[in-house]
């Protein structure tokens, strides 16, 4: 057996006992009511069934309308959004297809309470695993080059994954206005930790939180100054956030995402596949 195919079963272990111990904490009602709503307006070859633990969610898959495709993309939304909801993620997925691009929206669990900061912390062993069913079927579609982006919450959930488990599938990683975690007791995501990551990573910030970056945006900047391929840039936007910008998203993404992508994949090595601790 192969490192990365042992060290994929480990760490898929370790997930579900961890959610065991935590127990479950989304909103499966809610969701499961969301996911039927979804899956109504969508066209049925768009829609995705996938599960983890016996748990199933859906996710939103549209192949790239570009004979040559240039690889996948995940997208994680965040807190108060959706897996197609109408601002940054629906937009998105369906027009990076025409640039080359499979994308898959990634539905992730509701929190139960209206503590948001606190839940979404709660529940990232329950995304972490399934961020990592929606690229197992990226790769079941034959795609072996993807690509991340993480709004608001769903940032911490691509790092997370990624610092759990190194992944030679993963090619890049975009992060859109990572959700604040000041305050947070026992967050999974330790930023000391994020300068072992070793692949492209942009942030992009918008306008919402004032004209500079805020402190956080400053200590995340400090502690992925030594990667080679980590780029911080604020964007000129108005205070609703990505909406009217979202031409020049798309752009400025698939832009960064093909050069990253087009770059020699980076051989594998024992270090690289090992499991780490959650």
């Amino acid at each position: 057996m192969s490192w990365l195919k042992r060290a994929q079963q480990i760490g898929t272990i370790l997930l579900l006992l961890w959610i065991a111990g935590v127990g479950a904490t989304a909103d499966l009602d809610d969701e499961r009511e969301l996911a039927e709503q979804l899956a109504a307006r969508n066209s049925p070859e768009d829609v995705l069934k996938l599960s983890v633990s016996g748990i199933p969610f859906q996710g939103l898959y549209r192949d790239s309308l570009v004979k040559q495709r240039r690889g996948g993309i995940i997208l994680l939304h965040g807190r108060k959004s959706n897996q197609d909801a109408a601002e940054l993620i629906h937009p998105l997925r369906v027009a990076l297809p025409g640039h080359g691009w499979a994308t898959l929206t990634c539905s992730l669990p509701l929190a139960e309470t209206d503590a948001e900061a606190a839940n979404f912390a709660s529940l990232m062993p329950e995304s972490v695993g399934r961020l990592r069913a929606a690229v197992t079927a990226m790769q079941q579609k034959d795609i072996q080059d993807i690509a991340l982006i993480g709004h608001d919450s769903g940032a911490w959930v691509a790092l997370n994954y990624l610092l759990q488990q190194p992944d030679p599938a993963i090619r890049a990683v975009v992060l859109l206005d990572p959700a604040p975690i000041r305050g947070l007791d026992k967050f999974p995501v330790k930023l000391a930790r994020l300068s072992s990551l070793k692949l492209p990573l942009l942030e992009l910030l918008s306008h919402r939180s004032g004209d500079t970056p805020d402190d956080e945006a400053r200590e995340r900047k400090t502690a992925l100054k030594t990667l080679a391929d980590y780029h911080q840039i604020r964007v000129e936007t108005p205070n609703d956030g990505w909406k009217t910008v979202e031409d020049y998203l798309l752009q400025r993404l698939h832009g960064w995402l093909s050069r990253m992508l087009a770059r020699p994949k980076p051989a594998a090595t024992p270090a690289d596949t090992a499991p780490t601790a959650p």
